[in-house]
């Protein structure tokens, strides 16, 4: 087999058109045969929609509804996306959404970034629209070639939940909450509730988000598709939206209950989610008992240990350990205690 540029390969690999002569073994032909075979180049179309359902979490860059967070740093350019294709050509869904793989970053090279005024920068930073123009490596162009050679990209500031509003004092932590991805909001509203008292059942859920699954579990964790998640609780249901979440958090000894129950649904008060969170602390091994009376004067112990170091009751106002306790302060105390994810 030939190239066009008569040079003999044992494969067609690379784009171009060869030569493929056959030689008759077992057969007869009357002579050789030579037919040829072209190798197109590979089309490649740049996409940013594959950039949605990511969250910025100040380590990477990653994205939401297809704009990045301001950072009041240069922002990384996204990565270079395009959509999958199936065999026979047609685009590659899942569950009704495109498919999308991430171009290598050796196959180009971004040749220039304009802002939403069509001015060069050297840099998102910024907020604003920004279009980032690119050209394959003369490597890659040998076997790809680029459909669209241009995407664009929002630079804005992030905001988690519609209902959280700068001058709160939750929406801090709530932002670093939610970039986390300790809490979520309220199904696919894009609210949160911020002061709607929170259930022992989602109290759980935000522990187990904060464990990231880095934290295993001793005790009994199976799924069986009949029962659901083994919990150990008589009152939950093993398929409930928390019940793996709950089931972590009884094998690694974070939540206990009450006579083989956990009332899910009941709301939680704010001493009690400090013995959850102490518990987990004890699953991380960082937690060390403090004098409660030396502290507070009349607390619990956990409440005490949440007190001394930082976890609640930093504006000053009484505990109130007996009172339920919000959503917002839930995601607050978590951020306290663990404000980088694990």
């Amino acid at each position: 087999m030939t190239k066009s540029d008569k040079k003999t390969v044992t494969e067609a690999v690379d784009h171009d058109t060869y030569t493929v002569t056959v030689k008759p073994l077992t057969f007869k032909l009357d002579g050789e045969k030579d037919f040829t075979l072209t190798v197109d180049k590979a089309k490649i179309a740049t996409a940013t929609d594959g950039l949605k359902d990511f969250l910025y979490n100040g380590s990477e860059t990653s994205y939401v509804n297809d704009a990045v967070a301001y950072t009041g740093e240069d922002v990384a350019t996204p990565a270079v996306q395009y959509p999958v294709l199936n065999a026979d050509g047609t685009v590659k869904k899942e569950d009704g959404k495109v498919v999308y793989a991430e171009l290598a970053s050796d196959m180009y090279n971004v040749v220039s970034i304009k802002n939403s005024d069509g001015k060069a920068v050297k840099a998102a930073k910024d907020a604003g629209t920004y279009t980032v123009k690119i050209a394959l490596t003369d490597k890659a162009s040998k076997n790809y070639e680029l459909k669209d050679a241009e995407f664009t990209f929002m630079v804005q500031k992030y905001k988690p939940f519609l209902d959280v509003e700068p001058p709160a004092w939750y929406a801090s932590p709530l932002e670093t909450a939610k970039m986390n991805n300790y809490v979520n909001g309220v199904g696919n509203t894009g609210l949160f509730s911020p002061n709607a008292d929170i259930t022992r059942a989602d109290a759980v859920c935000v522990l187990f988000n904060m464990a990231g699954g880095k934290l295993n579990a001793d005790g009994e964790f199976g799924f069986t598709e009949d029962t659901g998640y083994v919990t150990g609780f008589s009152d939950v249901d093993g398929h409930a939206y928390f019940a793996k979440a709950l089931a972590w958090a009884k094998a690694a000894g974070v939540a206990n209950g009450s006579n083989g129950q956990f009332r899910p649904y009941d709301k939680i008060t704010r001493e009690e989610f400090a013995s959850l969170l102490a518990n987990f602390a004890k699953v991380k091994g960082d937690y060390v008992a403090v004098d409660a009376d030396a502290v507070l004067g009349s607390a619990t112990d956990y409440t005490a240990w949440a007190k001394a170091n930082g976890i609640m009751g930093n504006n000053g106002s009484a505990i109130d350990g007996t009172g339920n306790i919000t959503r917002a302060q839930v995601a607050a105390m978590a951020v306290n205690y663990q404000p980088e994810k694990l």
